[in-house]
């Protein structure tokens, strides 16, 4: 690879991006668990770096399908705090990590946070009905954590069940 860098369109259309992309080509040691014999094996790798500066690692197919899976999560759950903050503006975003969003509700609120928050969370990213996909199926787990905090999980799952937007209110 001869470029400066590599970049991945996600489904959203953001853009994941690879520094510095190189391959490797490295001579190991390997031995032959039936004979006991020790050859060379000629091992082809592949680096870049995943931060402007930083120095490269390893990438392999697993890795990188593992970056964009988790960035298009990030992707889908960003939009859905954008939508969540904006149709409801009483609710405060706490924070986020992974697959978890943190929003205090007023309690007068709450049976309606239990309903609009999984919805948003899952149907929020209409970029998701035109990208290239399988099917999709939205599983929605709520908590409620002390007086006026929820705990709201979404994963989004890639099946061959037939694709359908959860309806809202459900």
């Amino acid at each position: 690879m001869h470029d400066a860098e590599h970049t991945v369109v996600l489904p959203s259309w953001r853009k994941l991006t690879y520094f510095k992309p190189e391959e490797k080509n490295t001579i190991m040691l390997v031995t032959d668990k039936k004979t006991g014999k020790q050859e060379q094996k000629a091992i082809h790798e592949m680096f870049a770096s995943v931060w402007v500066g930083y120095d490269p690692v390893k990438l392999y197919g697993g890795k990188i399908t593992e970056n964009i899976v988790q960035s298009t999560a990030r992707d889908i759950m960003y939009e859905g705090q954008i939508r969540i903050s904006k149709e409801h503006p009483s609710w405060f975003f706490l924070w986020n990590a992974y697959d978890e969003v943190i929003f205090e509700v007023p309690d007068a609120e709450t049976k309606d946070a239990k309903r609009e928050i999984p919805y948003w969370l899952c149907n929020a990213a209409t970029w998701l009905r035109v990208a290239p996909r399988s099917r999709r199926r939205s599983v929605r787990t709520v908590h409620e954590v002390g007086d006026n905090l929820m705990f709201t999980q979404s994963k989004i799952y890639w099946t061959s069940t037939p694709a359908r937007l959860l309806p809202r209110g459900s």
